[in-house]
């Protein structure tokens, strides 16, 4: 069976989301219902991706800038898929993507206690920022 890699479609939202809840790691928020989503992802379709097996979403990432910073949310692999290289194929499309489009740099915020992200991301490259803390604010 070959894993397809194919632009983000709403069309998968109840797989994407049921992918989403049952990945440690992943934070969800009043902005991933589907309408929101479907905002981001039509603002960003060239940027965020599924991989799927058998029309089954077993991958997904939501990427895209701001015209300065490129941003990674929800970049997920089905447990059970790991270590197959979907991530890879996954981050290298969204980074390829962004890095056309003239963006030097890209964010990914990880929770603090989630280790084993913390190393995937050091691995392929990306750096601490000790110097900056993300804050928030709930506009709803």
């Amino acid at each position: 069976n070959k894993i397809e890699i194919i632009n983000f479609s709403i069309n998968y939202y109840n797989q994407t989301l049921e992918l989403w809840k049952k990945s440690e790691g992943v934070g969800l928020s009043s902005s991933d219902d589907s309408d929101d989503l479907e905002i981001y992802i039509q603002h960003n379709q060239d940027y965020s991706f599924l991989a799927l097996l058998d029309g089954e979403v077993i991958g997904t990432i939501l990427a895209g800038h701001d015209y300065r910073r490129g941003y990674i949310y929800h970049f997920v692999v089905d447990e059970n898929y790991r270590k197959q290289g979907i991530g890879k194929l996954l981050l290298e499309k969204s980074l390829t993507k962004l890095r056309d489009k003239g963006i030097t740099k890209c964010h990914i915020a990880v929770y603090k206690d989630n280790m084993e992200a913390k190393y995937i991301w050091e691995k392929v490259g990306f750096k601490f920022r000790y110097d900056l803390d993300m804050m928030s604010y709930n506009l709803r």
